[in-house]
């Protein structure tokens, strides 16, 4: 048996579970943690009795737990937690285990050497191992949530968990389109992709409402800041929307523009934060509400639009959403 024949048969395995809603088309993260750890007791001993890799009680896979998981990650070279509890406790990994043994078995590996038995066993766990990126893609923003701090501190806890996925361009768009969705319910508020460039589409910025065009940028250049003063000598007003630690550098280019006293550029933690404060009319008791709407309205608008789901946010339990309210919206 070949590499790449082992690698075919655990895809195939891997792309006939059932996907689990939260990763679609993925199946659930226990699933390939399991099958991990079982190939990882084959190497040992080459059992394909499904009896043989469950605890005596039954239903309860044999070495499975946090400890055994990171080992077998990091012998391929992945060191990030996939799971912070890698129990024993899914009793739906019996027929789990149960399949992917019958599809070690027709592929006869017990007529192998030991040594390249071994191999194809590992080359099956590369392939698994691999596919935990796609999961580590999928991992939506999560971010928490103090009923003490003003909404804007909310707002940059968003923002900077996206920065660390190298995805805050996108997230910044869209939390000020659901910002602007929620203040102005009786307006359409368009909704792109966050590859949609302004031009291409044919919008005067990233939004419209009302004569302003409202570009949302992470890096403020003087390309955006010419889309500015094309707004103005086209008779609309603009808004230029930053992260508050490029507040001043885009200010001092819309200065170099020479439009400054006649644009807005404004951080979009406050443009953001301070119309949620304003929504609750200032009462901390409903900064909460205000706050869990921002997010359903920013996972609806972007589930609609991308393809990603590592941009959606998984709502704090502090904000009162169920945990897959994302999802739903």
């Amino acid at each position: 048996m070949s590499d790449s024949s082992s690698r075919e048969l655990i895809r195939r395995w891997f792309e006939s579970l059932e996907p689990d809603q939260r990763f679609k088309p993925l199946p659930p993260r226990g699933s390939v943690a399991a099958a991990l750890i079982v190939l990882e007791s084959l190497k040992r001993e080459f059992d394909l009795d499904p009896g043989a890799h469950l605890t005596a009680k039954g239903g309860q896979i044999k070495g499975m737990g946090p400890g055994p998981l990171r080992s077998v990650l990091a012998l391929h070279g992945e060191h990030r937690v996939f799971l912070k509890e890698a129990g024993r406790t899914n009793r739906g990994n019996h027929s789990l285990v149960a399949s992917l043994l019958g599809a070690i078995r027709g592929a006869d590996l017990g007529g192998l050497v030991q040594e390249s038995r071994e191999r194809q066993l590992d080359e099956m766990q590369k392939y698994l191992v691999e596919r935990i990126a796609d999961y580590f893609n999928q991992e939506r923003i999560k971010v928490d949530f103090d009923p003490v701090s003003p909404p804007r501190v909310f707002v940059a806890a968003i923002l900077a968990a996206a920065e660390n996925k190298g995805r805050a361009d996108y997230v910044s768009q869209h939390l000020v389109g659901a910002k602007l969705a929620l203040r102005f319910p009786k307006v359409e508020v368009s909704n792109f992709a966050g590859s949609a460039g302004d031009v291409q589409s044919g919008r005067l910025g990233d939004f419209q409402v009302g004569d302003a065009a409202f570009h949302v940028t992470i890096s403020p250049t003087p390309a955006i800041c010419a889309k500015c003063a094309d707004n103005l000598r086209a008779g609309a007003s603009a808004v230029l929307l930053v992260p508050e630690a490029r507040l001043a550098a885009a200010r001092e280019l819309a200065r170099q523009q020479g439009i400054l006293d006649r644009i807005m550029v404004e951080p979009i933690e406050s443009f953001v934060g301070q119309n949620m404060a304003e929504l609750s009319e200032f009462r901390r008791d409903r900064v909460r509400t205000e706050l869990a709407l921002l997010v359903r309205e920013y996972n609806r608008r972007v589930a609609a639009v991308e393809s990603d789901k590592s941009l959606l946010i998984e709502a704090p339990a502090a904000l009162g959403l169920p945990g897959d309210d994302a999802e739903r919206s």
